[in-house]
């Protein structure tokens, strides 16, 4: 695995296209072992490398990821 081309990735997800984002993922999916090199990036495989993103951005010092894929929602409290 090649953390610095991840690195560089995320940094790329930033402010990227759609499609510039699932090339992206595409990538970091490849080099991370979550996916194998030509598959489509389902929606299902999307999710299993953003929950791989989210598990290892500490561990391998990843820059802060977008919002969408570091999964921080804001709840409304119902009280």
């Amino acid at each position: 695995m090649n953390v610095d081309f991840i690195k560089a990735q995320v940094r790329l997800l930033q402010g990227a296209s759609a499609s510039e984002q699932e090339t992206r993922l595409k990538n970091i999916g490849v080099c991370a072992g979550v996916i194998k090199a030509g598959e489509y990036l389902t929606p299902q495989r999307r999710h299993a490398v953003t929950l791989w993103l989210r598990a290892n951005a500490v561990r391998l010092r990843l820059p802060q990821l977008p919002i969408e894929f570091a999964g921080e929602k804001r709840s409304q409290s119902s009280n």
